[in-house]
C-alpha cells in the first residue's frame, strides 16, 4: 500500500506499506504496535537493505531512519497478527487519522493518548517540558523529534511493562539518544526558530506534558 503520508495503519500478514517520498536530510521514525499475544516479526526495508525486528507480544517498536529516500514495512503470511504502524517526522504523518494531534502550547497541560503527535515552534529562549506518568504501574516512551535528531525518553522503568525493542538504519545510529527516568522527567530545550515534534504510540494511560518558559 501506498504510505507517502505517514499515516496510521493496520498491517495484515502478507501484506506491504512503503513510503517513498522521503527526505535524504530527515529524520524520521517508525512507530509500530502489536496488540498481539505472539510477537511479530516484521521486515523493514529501506534502499536496497533488509532487516527483520521484533515486536514483543502486547508492546511496541521504533525503527529510526536517516539518509534514505524510502523505508519499507512487510509482514509474512504467517505470521500471528496485525499491527500497527505510523511514521514520525517534523513533516509526518501527513494525514493524522487516528492520532491526536495539536500545537503543544506553554503553560498548558496535554494529555498524551495512545497515538499523540504535539508540535512548537519556541521562540529563542530556554524551556522545561515536564512529562509525567501518572500510573504507577505502566511506562511511558515519548519520542522528541528535529530535522536531524531525536530524544527518547522512557519514564517510569521501573514498571517494566511494554518498553519498546529500538533499531536504526546505520546512519541513523548517532542521530538519537536516550534518556530512562522515574515517573516525572524534565526535559530542557532550547527555542531557535526551528520545529520540535513529539510523538508517542504507548500502551499507556494517565501521561500529561507541558512546556514552560524557564
Amino acid at each position: 500500500m501506498n504510505w507517502n503520508d505517514g499515516r496510521l495503519i493496520t498491517l495484515q500478514p502478507d501484506e506491504i506499506a512503503a513510503s517513498s517520498e522521503l527526505s535524504t536530510s530527515r529524520l524520521y521514525v517508525v512507530f509500530l504496535r502489536n496488540h498481539n499475544g505472539e510477537e511479530t516479526n516484521p521486515v523493514i526495508s529501506w534502499q536496497n537493505n533488509v532487516r527483520r525486528i521484533t515486536v514483543s507480544s502486547r508492546s511496541y517498536a521504533i525503527v529510526f531512519s536517516y539518509g534514505v529516500s524510502e523505508i519499507s514495512v512487510s509482514m509474512d503470511e504467517d505470521e500471528p497478527g496485525e499491527i500497527e504502524c505510523v511514521l514520525g517526522s517534523v513533516d509526518k504523518p501527513t494525514d493524522t487519522t487516528g492520532v491526536h494531534a495539536a500545537a503543544l502550547t506553554v503553560d498548558t497541560v496535554h494529555e498524551l493518548r495512545t497515538y499523540s503527535r504535539f508540535h512548537a515552534v519556541p521562540s529563542g529562549r530556554r524551556y522545561t517540558v515536564t512529562i509525567a506518568q501518572l500510573d504507577p504501574h505502566d511506562n511511558l516512551v515519548l519520542v522528541r523529534m528535529r530535522r536531524q535528531q531525536a530524544k527518547v525518553t522512557v519514564l517510569n522503568t521501573a514498571a517494566h511493562q511494554h518498553e519498546p525493542n529500538v533499531y536504526s538504519t546505520p546512519a541513523a545510529r548517532d542521530k538519537y539518544d536516550t534518556e530512562h527516568g522515574g515517573r516525572v522527567v524534565d526535559d530542557p530545550v532550547w527555542g531557535d526558530g526551528g520545529q520540535f515534534v513529539w510523538m508517542n504510540a504507548n500502551f499507556s494511560k494517565n501521561a500529561v506534558m507541558r512546556m514552560s518558559p524557564d
